[in-house]
């Protein structure tokens, strides 16, 4: 028995459901060229900065090209579960990747009031992918998995270096936190927004196909409910 393709319902869809996919293939098109066009700008200013980010250096034209070939991917007509699923993953790697450079070599400041928060950035963006992605439950567990591990690296890797900047870590780490949470609430709210609209829809639809079947027919068994009990 051969394996089924899970994108070959693909094939089957028509009207709102294509149109449901025409519209979620520009949110990734614009999702993707948003950090492209910021990733382009950073790495640029960078290079002119006497201290530079390694993860800035060596990472941003990585994760450019993942960029760059989601846009291409998109503009071509492209959807895959696959491919979604593998995008998943690499996002969630760039985050944790970014996170381990931050952690490894921090470039803390002199003042104790400050600390750099760009990978703490790399997280919420990535995390808004994956919440148009996967269904709200797993992608909330992922979620908070990749904050667990964010939150836990610079402590693990580098305890000695963060140690004088506890109190500034941790607020950034609680606002990641609040963004997170926001956004897996507004998550929760369109799904069920589209559960419910999509259940008004059937049941109008069932309505008016009842409305306009003829009645009495021969073979048929009659609407009413006595009729059907005798």
């Amino acid at each position: 028995m051969t394996r089924q393709n899970p994108d070959l319902h693909l094939l089957q869809l028509t009207g709102e459901d294509q149109r449901s996919l025409e519209d979620k293939r520009w949110i990734y098109i614009w999702m993707s060229l948003g950090p492209l066009i910021g990733q382009s700008v950073a790495y640029t200013v960078q290079l002119h900065q006497a201290v530079r980010d390694p993860f800035v250096i060596y990472g941003y034209p990585v994760v450019a090209s993942l960029l760059m070939a989601g846009v291409l991917w998109n503009l071509l007509g492209g959807y895959s579960r696959l491919v979604g699923s593998v995008a998943v993953v690499l996002v969630s790697l760039v985050a944790v990747a970014h996170s381990v450079a931050f952690a490894l070599d921090p470039h803390l400041p002199g003042m104790l009031l400050y600390i750099n928060t760009g990978s703490y950035w790399t997280l919420a963006i990535n995390a808004s992918f994956i919440l148009t992605f996967m269904r709200i439950r797993p992608a909330a567990t992922l979620i908070a998995a990749l904050f667990v591990v964010v939150a836990a690296l610079p402590w693990l890797l580098n305890p000695a270096a963060f140690a004088p900047f506890a109190v500034p870590l941790l607020r950034s780490q609680v606002t990641l936190l609040t963004l997170l949470v926001t956004m897996g609430c507004l998550a929760w709210y369109r799904a069920r927004f589209t559960e419910r609209a999509a259940e008004a829809l059937m049941l109008r639809e069932l309505a008016l196909t009842d409305l306009f079947v003829p009645a009495g027919r021969p073979g048929e068994f009659s609407q009413n409910p006595v009729s059907r009990s005798s």
